[in-house]
């Protein structure tokens, strides 16, 4: 698995991240949302890193003021994990993608996050993959989550909030021994361009790579919390 450089594409996305406010007061902290998608084998492998807190507290496990500890995090695992994973929706072609699997990679990080990989299949050789995130949304104003989608040595910012919950990749198709992609979208859907990053490294799995450009986010907003005092 590929993904884009971790410098580089942690950079992109921590820009993003601390270059807007928060969507609702319940969001303490921010959210990533890191997408690999495999368009030949159908593969779509997701990993969505969120507040612990700012879960605990949406399940009703803690109050406003309350700190979440491991022990309750992992009591409610099983519900954390099925309410995550059902928000989690993912289309190849308007075909829904069928759910492989899902774990945490890690239940409470030292970010004080949430991390839920999943793994989904589709039908191989898509035009489009549609994602969908609509954790924590239930309420007004909704939750935003940012992140980033995959293909090869492509990639497409995302963002995901109450007003798009859903955003669509359109992959790129070989035309003539040329390689183009598509732009396109539908109502309350994102569809972006893409943008090519520096070559990844091999042999890696990608969901470390994701939880290294997670570690770079969490310094550059260390760094900036530290100069702005």
């Amino acid at each position: 698995m590929q993904w884009a450089s971790g410098y580089a594409g942690g950079m992109m996305v921590a820009g993003l991240v601390l270059g807007m406010p928060a969507a609702h007061a319940h969001q303490s902290d921010e959210s990533t949302h890191l997408v690999e998608i495999d368009a030949q084998s159908g593969l779509v492998e997701q990993l969505v890193s969120i507040s612990a807190g700012d879960l605990a507290h949406h399940m009703g496990w803690v109050g406003h003021d309350e700190e979440i500890q491991r022990a309750r995090l992992e009591e409610g695992a099983e519900e954390l994990e099925s309410y995550m994973v059902r928000r989690l929706r993912v289309w190849a072609d308007e075909a829904p993608c069928r759910l492989e699997s899902s774990r945490f990679v890690n239940l409470l990080g030292q970010d004080g996050r949430v991390h839920l990989h999943v793994g989904s299949r589709c039908e191989p050789g898509a035009a489009a993959i549609t994602l969908e995130n609509r954790i924590m949304m239930e309420g007004p104003g909704g939750y935003r989550h940012m992140g980033r989608a995959q293909a090869g040595d492509r990639v497409w910012p995302m963002v995901f909030d109450v007003s798009f919950p859903t955003y669509v990749v359109n992959l790129p198709v070989e035309e003539g021994g040329a390689v183009a992609s598509s732009d396109g979208g539908t109502d309350e859907t994102k569809a972006g361009g893409d943008v090519a990053p520096d070559e990844g490294e091999g042999g890696v799995p990608g969901w470390l790579k994701a939880l290294g450009i997670l570690a770079l986010i969490m310094v550059g907003r260390t760094w900036v919390k530290r100069t702005t005092r």
